[in-house]
């Protein structure tokens, strides 16, 4: 029996990933990385520094030369989803969206056969990035493309700059947009605080 298939949706307007780079993330994910391998705090270490580090790490062997903070909290969620016994793909929507390949032909064969989607998006004054709502306009021309969401999980995750950086406010929009496309849209469990999705902070590391 056929695991169920979860497509990663990376949404970074800064994404310098190719489709080689997305093929070889996901097999990193299922061949290498669990979501314990993300844990990187130390008691008494240099979190960033650490963080910057093992970001360096996963972008070797990449034609990118680095990952972006919404493209590293997707390998974090999709390697989680493998854990849990799912099918990965890792994709780029603002390669997606530029690449000569009609954008609509790959959306559609990746989400006609995926059981859910994991969206990761920086945030833009509490709002999603360009990339995103590229993806919406998409999504609202093409009803075909559209329908092909009907009945499957939609999650978000969120990066801003600071710990209240408007990331629930982009995890609510985003809810809302994938809800009205018929999406089961999920949260966090109760071992979060963070109940629309993943929230992730950027920058600058302080201990709390």
């Amino acid at each position: 029996m056929d695991k169920p298939l979860i497509v990663g949706l990376s949404a970074s307007n800064r994404s310098q990933l190719t489709c080689d780079d997305e093929v070889r993330l996901a097999r990193m994910i299922e061949e290498e990385l669990h979501e314990e391998d993300f844990n990187i705090h130390e008691a008494g270490s240099d979190a960033l520094a650490r963080a910057m580090e093992f970001s360096r790490e996963l972008a070797d062997g990449l034609d990118a030369t680095t990952l972006s903070n919404s493209e590293t909290a997707l390998l974090v969620a999709l390697a989680s989803a493998k854990d849990c016994g799912v099918d990965i793909e890792y994709l780029s929507l603002s390669r997606i969206m530029r690449d000569s390949a009609p954008a609509r032909e790959v959306l559609l064969d990746k989400l006609s056969r995926c059981a859910g989607v994991i969206l990761s998006s920086p945030v833009y004054f509490g709002d999603r990035s360009s990339v995103v709502q590229s993806l919406l306009a998409l999504l609202y021309r093409d009803p075909v493309l559209a329908t092909t969401l009907a009945d499957k999980v939609f999650t978000g995750i969120s990066v801003g700059a600071k710990r209240n950086g408007g990331q629930e406010t982009l995890l609510i929009y985003q809810l809302l947009d994938f809800i009205e496309f018929k999406m089961f849209g999920v949260g966090n469990d109760s071992k979060s605080t963070a109940q629309y999705g993943g929230t992730c902070t950027a920058g600058r590391w302080e201990p709390c």
